[in-house]
Formats: structure tokens, C-alpha cells, sequence
């Protein structure tokens, strides 16, 4: 059974669900550390994690390449 998300991984989610809601686009590592207040080193890793948790997905060539998977371990109803 896959580990549930930590508190500061739900962050990360719902801050890009918010994003592409309000801009109908993703938001770039640098977005999402200024807006938790971390590092992009930091974000860049809870990025990470939560893609290897299937939540969502990235595009290594693509500065905004966050993409939500819709009902991803359903770790999205966070909300």
C-alpha cells in the first residue's frame, strides 16, 4: 500500500490546483517554493515525491510540466 501524502505534500497539491484553476496553466518550481515559503531544491523534492506517489506527473523539459492526475491515489480530496 502506497505512504499517504505528508501535510507539506498536500500543500504542494492543492497550491498547483489552485494555480491551473485560477491561470488555467501549471505553476514553475520557483512558484510553488515562493509560495510554501522553501527552496526550489525543496519543492523540486516534494514534487518529486509526490509524483513517485502518483498524484501527479512532470515534464523534465518543460518549466510549467506539472500536470494532476485526476483521482490519483485519491490524495487530491485534500482539497
Amino acid at each position: 500500500m502506497p505512504r499517504p501524502l505528508t501535510r507539506r505534500q498536500s500543500e504542494v497539491v492543492c497550491f498547483v490546483r489552485r494555480y491551473v484553476a485560477k491561470r488555467g496553466y501549471p505553476p514553475t518550481i520557483r512558484e510553488v517554493a515562493s509560495e510554501l515559503g522553501i527552496q526550489p531544491t525543496a519543492a523540486a523534492g516534494h514534487l518529486a515525491a509526490v509524483e513517485r506517489k502518483g498524484v501527479l506527473k512532470r515534464s523534465a523539459r518543460a518549466a510549467r510540466g506539472l500536470t494532476l492526475i485526476e483521482g490519483g491515489r485519491r490524495h487530491a480530496e485534500t482539497t
